[in-house]
This record gives structure tokens, sequence and C-alpha cells, in this order.
């Protein structure tokens, strides 16, 4: 709810299954995600799933206890962000925006490069 209130458009998933489904028939224009925030908690870590969500072309937040951050292997991945339980939603919410932030003005100055104005 804190995401929706600070104006992110916000849809939740049970599994990683659940929001893999979604993205394959997601329109191709538009619906997909800007970012991602994924739950590694009782999540299947070591599947193709994982792989293909941080390969889908936008950031992923994940958000894993003790099990998750002492796995080489799943910290070794190309995470936005990793958040260590326990975590808040705000925590969550403010990391979100923090990256969307970065990412925006990231490319208003790629922007700017490509269009000068003088």
């Amino acid at each position: 709810m804190e995401l929706i209130e600070r104006g992110f458009e916000a849809i939740g998933f049970v599994t990683l299954r659940d929001a893999l489904v979604r993205l394959v028939v997601a329109p191709a224009g538009g619906g997909r995600p800007t970012l991602a925030v994924v739950d590694l908690q009782e999540q299947a870590t070591a599947d193709r799933g994982l792989s293909t969500l941080l390969g889908a072309g936008f950031p992923v937040i994940a958000i894993g206890g003790a099990a998750a951050w002492a796995d080489q292997g799943l910290r070794a991945r190309p995470w936005a962000l990793f958040l260590r339980r326990p975590v808040t939603i705000g925590a969550i919410a403010d990391a979100a925006q923090r990256l969307l932030t970065a990412r925006t003005t990231r490319a208003d100055a790629g922007n700017d490069q490509k269009n000068p104005t003088s």
C-alpha cells in the first residue's frame, strides 16, 4: 500500500512464476514494469526464472534473509539492490524511489547530450 501511496503503480504476485507469466503476456508497447522487487523467501532461487527476470531490462531489488545473504551464487546475481531482512515496506519504497529517480536522471542526462539546445 505504501508504494501506491507514493505514486507507484504496484502489482503483487505470490510467486516468481506468476510474475514471469505476466511479463510474457504484457503488451510489447507497455505494461512492462520499470522495476521489480523480489522476496527470495521460499522462492526457488536456483531456477531459470530469476535469470529471466534479471535479464528483462529493468532493475530488480532482492529481499533476503540470512540464508539468501549467505548464498554467494545468489548474492552475485546482478541485482540493482539486495536488501537484507528484516526490512520495512518504507525502506523498500525508499530504495525503489532512489533507483527510479537515479535512472530517470541518467536517462535525462543522456538525452541532453544527444540533443544539445545551444
